[in-house]
């Protein structure tokens, strides 16, 4: 993934852990 999409997760993983 791209810097900015890890941040993106990083920052809203507590909202939306779409990601994990």
């Amino acid at each position: 993934v791209n810097n900015a999409t890890a941040r993106v997760m990083t920052n809203k993983k507590m909202v939306t852990p779409y990601a994990n």
